[in-house]
């Protein structure tokens, strides 16, 4: 088993000036009717395109592609395009309600069903989606993200500034003002409700990060298993030891084996930072 993590910056601006990666397949898209630099960015997504070709044959040469998952995410939109440029080519205004921040996210293996979801999402999510496909041991309560799959996933795309989207509405938290994209409508009570819980989450982000919450966390959970382990090692050997009035040498035994035994619980569960 093995799993790895890649980044790629083939499909990168800048995409006005010539270079090797803009230029290769510039012949493939010259009967389009659009700006050079769409074209270089095309250009540089057939190179990405291609190494991906490259990856699944290679697994597949090596028996192992129905046996591998994966998880492929667009960090953002191509900065480098003008948004009349990006609208161009797409069915929608990139201009408005965060439509920009639209990009693709896919799960694959061969031997999986296709589907489409519709759902709103972010990247907060994808790991803990990815842990119960899985079915890893992990403990939920260090990510803030819900699984997509989950029964109780809720569709929403939270903003930097606090603004949010689903299928329903768009709220501008800068102008406190809701547009809603289909019939349905929300309370002025559900409103703060939704309100109410991204303020907390974004306060809680930034917590986390500014007190170095999840170092806290790690150290208190471990000291938890620690405490856990040594009282359970204790009521063991008291079991062996005379039920009433210990000797002082079992005492002594005692505290001797718990200080072994702590001294490996540090070393085994000291944090690796």
């Amino acid at each position: 088993k093995f799993m790895t993590w890649l980044t790629t910056v083939s499909s990168h601006q800048p995409y006005y000036y010539s270079s090797i990666e803009g230029d290769k397949y510039l012949d493939l898209y010259e009967d389009l009717n659009i700006k050079k630099d769409l074209k270089r960015y095309k250009s540089k997504l057939k190179i990405l395109d291609n190494a991906l070709g490259i990856l699944l044959e290679g697994l597949k040469a090596k028996g192992i592609l129905d046996d591998t998952v994966i998880v492929m995410y667009g960090d953002h939109y191509p900065y480098g395009l003008s948004t009349s440029t990006i609208n161009s080519v797409l069915d929608y205004d990139t201009s408005v309600d965060y439509e920009a921040e639209r990009v693709p996210f896919v799960i694959y293996n061969s031997e999986i069903k296709s589907q489409t979801f519709d759902e709103y999402t972010s990247y907060i999510n994808i790991l803990p989606t990815i842990a119960n496909l899985f079915d890893l041991d992990y403990d939920p309560r260090l990510y803030m993200g819900t699984d997509l799959l989950s029964k109780d996933y809720e569709s929403l795309v939270v903003f930097a500034d606090g603004s949010w989207k689903n299928e329903y509405a768009y709220y501008d938290a800068s102008k406190s003002d809701i547009k809603y994209l289909t019939d349905k409508t929300y309370t002025i009570e559900e409103l703060q409700a939704i309100n109410e819980s991204i303020d907390m989450k974004i306060k809680m982000s930034s917590l986390a990060i500014k007190n170095n919450y999840f170092n806290y966390l790690y150290n208190s959970l471990n000291d938890e298993k620690l405490d856990t382990n040594n009282n359970n090692t204790t009521t063991t050997i008291n079991k062996n030891t005379t039920k009433n009035n210990p000797s002082k040498i079992d005492v002594h035994i005692i505290k001797l084996f718990k200080f072994i035994f702590i001294s490996l619980l540090n070393i085994f569960y000291s944090p690796y930072l």
